[in-house]
């Protein structure tokens, strides 16, 4: 049996770990949805982990809070999204809802995507860590707090930046 020379491997090793490395710190703000709160939840979904145990490893931790505060992940979030295209068709549905329907859709796409495991009652994957449910709420918030900004800086029928 013949073995491959390190060598060889090494530049297709490299490849992939620089693959690797590059999508675990990406920053997921591309969307296909043109729906609000569709685009929210996926955002959410993508940097806020999934909490089904109370061990660090099984759970969105107030260290996992701070490194989101820390490094502006909410910010990032809502810079990358106003230039996507998904996003501005999201946009653009809002800005053909009466004002009173924006209104209350605005304000419930604000709410979490999980209640508290104390709210709840139990520690289970349907629920979430407080830590975890503030992290929903400032992506949330950063996402429709520009959505607000667009809408208002763009009147009905003027031309997309």
């Amino acid at each position: 049996m013949r073995l491959l020379n390190p060598l060889l491997l090494f530049p297709f090793v490299f490849a992939v770990s620089l693959i690797a490395c590059d999508h675990a710190g990406a920053s997921h703000a591309q969307t296909n949805s043109t729906d609000l709160r569709t685009i929210i939840g996926e955002q959410i979904k993508f940097h806020v982990k999934p909490s089904y145990g109370e061990l660090d490893s099984q759970c969105f931790t107030d260290k996992d809070l701070s490194t989101m505060i820390q490094e502006r992940i909410p910010d990032l979030i809502a810079a990358q999204l106003k230039m996507d295209p998904g996003f501005r068709g999201a946009i653009d549905r809002l800005r053909a809802m009466s004002p009173d329907e924006r209104k209350l859709y605005l304000l419930r796409s604000r709410q979490p995507l999980h209640k508290t495991w104390g709210e709840l009652g139990r520690v289970t994957s349907e629920g979430q860590t407080d830590a975890g449910q503030k992290a929903e709420l400032l992506i949330a918030n950063s996402i429709v707090d520009l959505a607000e900004s667009l809408l208002a800086s763009q009147p009905p029928g003027s031309p997309k930046r």
